[in-house]
């Protein structure tokens, strides 16, 4: 064991540079019979290193921590800095780090991604995928490098811990990739539905109470979504890796036995908080509603169930009551365990918000089904139209799913009913029932349902043949490598490891159809692919008009850290609002869809803050230079020392025209070297600010010296 240690130990260090300041190190070996994987841990009083490897000096998760980091202190103002190396520079030390560090046949590529790194970050941080044989995989990676000591901080592979058979197949496939793209393009299914856009309703004027979520339902083509196929590239053949799954994977009996002392009725709540929870106007009583949920004859919460644990939960900002209640029943199947029904109402009406039913598996014997497919569905429909016939008049099964066979898992038929507008499906508002396929009861109900939505008409809409055109279009075929579950041969060296999963799996060639980013839908007017999808990424902004310009550079760098406006132009000499000068702010620390998107959010974080106060909010309003320069110093907790008076000296020609309450402003300003005199040895305090003067003085207080 110890020359092993000192082995494994010899092979990671030929492929990384590992200091030998390090004061005591040990290793520990975990083989499971597929990978051998070494924990190797370096300390000193200044640093930690942790790096997991294969038995071949491979390196799967590297770990490095510096202690005098530690956790980053609480400051209530925003105070950011520009990191000491650029992102490039860290690139650079993290492909050399990849090159030294994959297995055989491996090759590590980082995505090229279009996200910024936010400037508040301490780590620049990647993704990538790793090629074998030279073909994509799904093998893949995140590693970050410090933005301060440009050193690798932590590398992790997504194959770390996963039961993967070794072999791996050549790269040569048995048929052509146009082959393949037409077998599967075959199964590409499209359906057209609704899909619920919330819609923008801030007032200042309304509190979040008052304030009900709006949606505006469009008209969308969506893939369908039941398969996931693929070809294999030796055999040709079509399979649903979905269905592989299913198929193989086995349900666990490892579930922990519910184990219980006497079942006491346990108040969640003391005496005190549920006397004040029943003395709200309109709540109901405890006994009220439990006689209402043993009322409801399909969930079969007869005398057999007690009411164990019951608690309210009041809802301060919409004034909603719900009350949760907890029943449980001895199983006689399973000795010392427990039928569990737990239910949600509204603690006002009493209505039925949510129910689900626990039952113990079986180490002996199987749960019987005693009901068809057919009576399941009327007993479901029975109960939706019971619990919410009167106010959802228009819904249709949507989807249901059957027990095959008797298991050690209690059966359920599954069903999932969808409000229908013009005909057409809308997902976002369901109901989901579960009957339980031995007693017919209702076991497990959940519903969605958003009711101030404005629908689009079913009218102009591209065809069902051009919306899979488009889909059609948008995707390539890929040769690559892919993890598939394989079955398990009793005769294996692997059975007695995966028994317990009931499957192994393996690196195979196939072919998948792919796209650059996920079609999460399609216009079905416009034919436009994704069109309510916010970019919540972190963009570099480029520009074509600042080429010359005096704040080309500054605009540049502000730029790579996703600070900025959208667009393609900068516009650099236009004056600047106070909205837009917030917006650009703010940007360092908030993705720009939600301040653009928000304005309630945009001025609640301003004010937060302290860039502006209240009574200063004029979204519209010209800025000047000075307002500018207050607006970031404010921000960055400079405010009370600006404030005082007589101790400031401003070197400009002007300084006569400073206000006294801007004075300690500007000479701060001038003093971090934020702001710079004109030609005439002035700094024209009362000037309009342009974009422009704006990106200079943030960039200037970025760039600012820190001892």
């Amino acid at each position: 064991m110890k020359e092993r240690l000192k082995n494994i130990t010899s092979l990671v260090k030929s492929r990384i540079e590992i200091e030998d300041s390090y004061t005591d190190f040990q290793g520990d070996l975990n083989d499971d019979g597929l990978k051998a994987l070494w924990q190797l841990v370096w300390d000193s009083e200044k640093e930690n290193l942790n790096i997991t490897a294969g038995s071949d000096g491979k390196i799967y998760q590297y770990n490095r921590y510096f202690k005098e980091e530690g956790p980053t202190p609480y400051s209530p103002y925003f105070e950011p800095v520009f990191p000491k190396h650029s992102r490039k520079q860290a690139q650079a030390v993290a492909q050399k780090f990849l090159e030294n560090i994959m297995g055989k046949n491996e090759k590590a590529f980082l995505q090229e991604e279009n996200t910024g790194q936010t400037i508040l970050s301490k780590n620049y941080n990647f993704t990538g995928q790793i090629f074998l044989n030279g073909l994509k995989s799904d093998l893949t990676f995140n590693l970050s490098v410090s933005a301060e000591k440009l050193l690798i901080k932590s590398f992790n592979r997504s194959d770390t811990y996963t039961k993967l058979i070794p072999d791996i197949p050549d790269n040569s496939p048995s048929l052509t990739s146009e082959k393949a793209q037409a077998i599967l393009k075959e199964k590409n299914l499209l359906k057209l539905e609704y899909v619920l856009i919330e819609q923008n309703n801030h007032s200042a004027n309304k509190s979040k109470s008052q304030s009900a979520k709006h949606y505006k339902g469009v008209l969308r083509y969506l893939a369908e979504t039941e398969s996931n196929w693929i070809v294999d590239g030796k055999t040709g053949e079509l399979l649903d890796t979905n269905q592989l799954y299913q198929d193989l994977k086995q349900s666990s009996m490892a579930m922990s036995a519910m184990k219980t002392g006497a079942r006491m009725l346990d108040h969640n709540l003391t005496e005190t908080e549920l006397a004040g929870a029943e003395k709200l106007e309109g709540a109901l009583s405890i006994e009220v509603l439990e006689a209402k949920v043993r009322a409801l004859a399909k969930l079969k919460i007869d005398e057999e169930f007690d009411l164990n644990q019951f608690s309210y939960d009041l809802n301060k900002d919409s004034g909603e009551l719900k009350a949760f209640l907890n029943f449980t029943k001895p199983s006689a199947l399973a000795p010392n365990q427990f039928f569990r029904k737990n239910l949600t109402l509204d603690g006002k009406s009493g209505a039925l918000i949510a129910l689900s039913t626990f039952y113990p598996p079986l180490n002996q014997g199987k749960y019987p089904i005693n009901i068809s497919e057919e009576e399941a569905e009327n007993l479901a429909k029975s109960f939706l139209e019971e619990i919410a016939g009167e106010k959802v008049p228009d819904k249709e099964l949507y989807k249901r799913k059957s027990p095959a066979k008797p298991e050690h898992i209690a059966p359920v038929f599954f069903h999932r009913y969808v409000q229908k507008i013009n005909g057409i499906p809308v997902p976002a508002n369901t109901f989901h029932i579960e009957i339980n396929g031995e007693t017919g009861s209702v076991d497990n109900f959940n519903y969605n349902w958003q009711a101030n939505v404005v629908f689009d008409q079913a009218e102009d809409l591209i065809s069902m043949d051009r919306a899979l055109e488009i889909y059609n279009e948008a995707q390539q075929i890929n040769l690559q490598y892919q993890q598939l579950p394989a079955a398990l041969d009793p005769g294996s060296p692997f059975y007695p490891i995966l028994r317990s999963q009931g499957y192994i799996n393996e690196l195979r060639l196939l072919y998948r159809l792919d796209t650059r980013k996920p079609i999460k839908n399609i216009d079905a007017k416009s034919g436009e692919i994704n069109p309510d999808q916010k970019n919540q990424e972190r963009l570099t902004f480029e520009y074509s008009d600042i080429e010359g310009h005096f704040a080309a550079k500054q605009i540049k760098a502000l730029g790579e850290f996703s600070i900025g406006w959208p667009g393609v132009r900068f516009f650099p000499d236009r004056l600047l609002n106070q909205k837009e000068m917030l917006i650009f702010l703010l940007s360092a620390r908030t993705p720009l869809a939600d301040l653009l998107d928000n304005e309630e959010l945009l001025y609640s974080q301003a004010m937060q803050l302290g860039l502006l106060e209240k009574n200063e909010k004029d979204a519209s309003a010209i800025v000047s230079k000075t307002q500018v320069v207050k607006s970031i110093l404010n921000m960055a907790g400079y405010k009370k020392a600006a404030q005082l008076q007589g101790i400031f000296k401003v070197s400009f020609a002007d300084k006569e025209n400073i206000k006294l309450k801007d004075f300690g402003y500007i000479a701060l300003a001038q003093g971090l070297k934020l702001i710079a005199e004109d030609e005439n040895n002035k700094f024209n305090p009362e000037a309009k600010a342009t974009r422009a003067i704006l990106a200079q003085t943030y960039y200037n207080f970025l760039n600012r010296e820190l001892i």
